[in-house]
This record gives structure tokens, C-alpha cells and sequence, in this order.
């Protein structure tokens, strides 16, 4: 089985980091997995995308064909990655893109308040992009609590690690899928 997901937003929101968790979340469940970012030469507030595939069996193809799941912090970087979409594509969309136009791509868009939700839970809007991680992985539905927090634990300690862990569950509890 393959999946992918496509990542979109702005630099400082967290996409790289998002998608880096991602991959190390199935690589832990030993699928074959391909990580691709780009980002524009600003640090914060320019074009960022992560592209992650994720596979059972090997991966010829390195790059998003058609997302299964597509998470949007920025509206920016949505009309291009249209043609990474397909009519199973669900687009995860933080509820500030609400009157952005994302509608207007075709595809199903769930608006989920990621931003929201690790401001008033957890008093960071700094962790947004993990409680999308929970949410995407409960989307997907591959991936156990255990493998997620294995991928923290590698890359955070202490209280960083339970910050991020927290914002995690709060998305694979509030996933509809």
C-alpha cells in the first residue's frame, strides 16, 4: 500500500518538521519512505511544501503522484499543488483558510482549527503542526499512538517532548475520520 501526503504552508509554521515526523512515524513501522521539502530562501513567511510517500513495498517513484491527504497552513501554495490531487484526496485545512478559496479546488476540504486548538489547549500556537501530524495519521489510519511516540522521543526530550506529544493526541482524538 502506498501513501502520500503534501504539506503546505509558510516558513515558521512547522511543515518540514511535520512531514520530517511523519516519514519517521512509518519508517518505525519499517514501510519504505521518501521525504522532499522545499522552501523559499526566507525563514519565516515563505513557501514551504513537504512532500512524504510512504510504501509497504518499495518506492520507485520518489514525489507526491496523487496525495491521499493534503494538510494546508497557507492558501499560497494550494493552486499548485492541485495537480498532485485527485478525486480520493481529503484536504486538511486550518479553519483561517476558511475564506481563502481552497473550495474552489474541487476536492473535499475538512477545515480542522489546528491553530486554534494548541492556543487554547495547550497555550502554544507553536505546536499547530503537530496536532495536524495526529490529525493527518488518524486520517490515514496506519500508524499507532506507540510508532508516533517513538518518532518524538527521537527528536525531543522532557518537556518539549510532552508538549508535542500532547498536541499530537489532541489531533488523533479530534480526527473525524
Amino acid at each position: 500500500m502506498r501513501r502520500e501526503v503534501y504539506i503546505v504552508g509558510s516558513g515558521g509554521q512547522g511543515v518540514v518538521l511535520m512531514g520530517a515526523l511523519l516519514a519517521e512515524a512509518y519508517a518505525l513501522k519499517n514501510w519504505n519512505v521518501v521525504q522532499t521539502v522545499v522552501y523559499d530562501a526566507a525563514q519565516r513567511g515563505g513557501l514551504a511544501r513537504a512532500e512524504v510517500v510512504m510504501s509497504d513495498t518499495e518506492i520507485y517513484y520518489p514525489k507526491v503522484r496523487k496525495a491521499d491527504v493534503v494538510v494546508a497552513f497557507s492558501s499560497d501554495a494550494l493552486p499548485g499543488a492541485k495537480s498532485k490531487m485527485n478525486g480520493h484526496t481529503v484536504i486538511l485545512a486550518d479553519e483561517s483558510l476558511k475564506d481563502k478559496g481552497v473550495e474552489s479546488l474541487g476536492f473535499k476540504v475538512v477545515y480542522v482549527p489546528f491553530e486554534r486548538w494548541a492556543r487554547e489547549e495547550l497555550h502554544s500556537a507553536r505546536v499547530m503542526n503537530m496536532v495536524a501530524l495526529g490529525y493527518c495519521l488518524k486520517t490515514l489510519g496506519d500508524i499507532s499512538l506507540e510508532e508516533v511516540e517513538m518518532a518524538l522521543k527521537e527528536r525531543f526530550k522532557g518537556d518539549l517532548f510532552k508538549l508535542n506529544m500532547a498536541a499530537v493526541k489532541i489531533g488523533l482524538e479530534a480526527s473525524e475520520f
